[in-house]
């Protein structure tokens, strides 16, 4: 899919599922597919015993903290799709909701997800 997009200019098609299915109030049933959504990045450390979560949250923060570990800088406007491609999703939530498909409590969630 990467070779695909690297030549492509329209980026809609990358950023649409991804509010269609916070619009929706879709979840996921394990940290495995969350990370397929894209809720989780590849990156992240999976920890399947609740028991050892805190340990190992322990670690990972000393690691950081020994390694000089700094917070990326935060992204500044909505570069990716710009105003047409934020027009056209909130067009479609708009659409959802009125529609019956998702609650206005959803809308408000999918619509503050694109500040």
């Amino acid at each position: 899919m990467a070779a695909q997009a690297a030549g492509m200019t329209d980026v809609f098609p990358f950023i649409r599922n991804w509010f269609i299915e916070r619009g929706d109030g879709q979840g996921s049933t394990s940290a495995l597919e969350a990370k397929a959504m894209g809720y989780l990045l590849p990156t992240d450390t999976v920890v399947f015993n609740r028991y050892e979560m805190l340990w190992t949250a322990i670690g990972e923060a000393f690691a950081m903290h020994a390694t000089g570990y700094r917070p990326p800088l935060r992204p500044q406007g909505f570069p990716v799709a710009g105003r047409s491609g934020v027009a056209t999703i909130k067009g479609q939530l708009v659409n959802m909701r009125d529609g019956g498909f998702i609650s206005a409590h959803d809308f408000f969630i999918a619509s503050a997800s694109q500040r």
